[in-house]
């Protein structure tokens, strides 16, 4: 395995991992903290809320202030998560990006036999 795919890979663990971490606390939480237990796939759909920024908020607000440390502390770590995507050699697939070249791209159905065919902006 290349050094780029055994990026993704820990990445993509070390999601799952954090992931499934805040789920049983989130569940442990508002069942403890709370007094408002609730079905594991209910702390499934709020913490994906949370981490990827959408934040509906359907169980806010919370009243303890453990549950607030840690919706906070969720919220923090999604946005880690995000920016931490690109770090993980997502410029593999695209080179241009990388070198900064904003001008130059790859156009999709410009394939002619067998190459692809780079178009320039011109302003």
């Amino acid at each position: 395995m290349d050094r780029r795919t055994r990026l993704i890979v820990y990445y993509l663990v070390i999601v799952v991992i954090v992931l499934s971490g805040f789920v049983v606390l989130y569940n442990y939480g508002m069942a403890t903290w709370e007094g408002r237990p609730q079905p594991l796939y209910r702390s499934v759909g709020v913490i994906v809320q949370t981490v990827t920024t959408v934040g509906y908020g359907g169980d806010a607000p919370w009243t303890s202030p453990q549950m607030n440390y840690l919706v906070s502390l969720m919220a923090l770590s999604g946005l880690v998560l995000i920016f931490a995507a690109p770090r993980c050699s997502w410029s593999k697939y695209f080179p241009n990006h990388r070198r900064g070249r904003s001008d130059d791209w790859l156009t999709a159905g410009e394939r002619r036999g067998g190459t692809i065919r780079r178009q320039t902006a011109t302003a």
